[in-house]
């Protein structure tokens, strides 16, 4: 499961798509869809989004971009659109996830697991270090894929 998050990351400044990642996966979206179902996580689609407000969660509370530059910098036509995705998947607004942190994002994102993360090494691949308070705080940071 490792290969098409890791993609998902690489390419989070790209616009995605399941198709895309399936051929990547070097299987049909048929099966990147049951790899996913099957293994506890959301579906493709859903985990291609989560990974855009994972990295755009971090550039919010850990730079004074603008939210259109933040949207540019993960692959969405528009503050707009990373507004409403935002509010789509963890009910918040940008502004409630910059004042919050990066935990604003995590917590809905492991409340959509159908895993607990302790049980899962390889999502300490996916978290930055520093995550907290929860469960995988001790995680290491995902190289290269988050803003210092």
């Amino acid at each position: 499961m490792l290969v098409p998050l890791s993609h998902c990351f690489a390419h989070v400044h790209e616009a995605l798509t399941v198709d895309q990642l399936a051929a990547y996966s070097q299987v049909s979206r048929k099966t990147l869809l049951h790899w996913f179902l099957n293994e506890g996580w959301p579906a493709p689609g859903s985990v291609i989004v989560w990974t855009k407000l994972f990295v755009a969660a971090r550039y919010l509370t850990r730079s004074g971009r603008t939210m259109s530059a933040v949207a540019e910098t993960v692959g969405l036509p528009s503050a707009t659109s990373l507004r409403l995705a935002f509010k789509r998947y963890t009910g918040l607004s940008p502004k409630e996830i910059r004042k919050g942190g990066f935990g604003m994002v995590l917590r809905p994102f492991i409340a959509s697991l159908a895993f607990r993360p302790a049980d899962r090494p390889e999502i300490r691949y996916l978290l930055p270090a520093g995550t907290e308070p929860l469960e995988v705080s001790s995680l290491p940071e995902l190289n290269g894929h988050y803003p210092q």
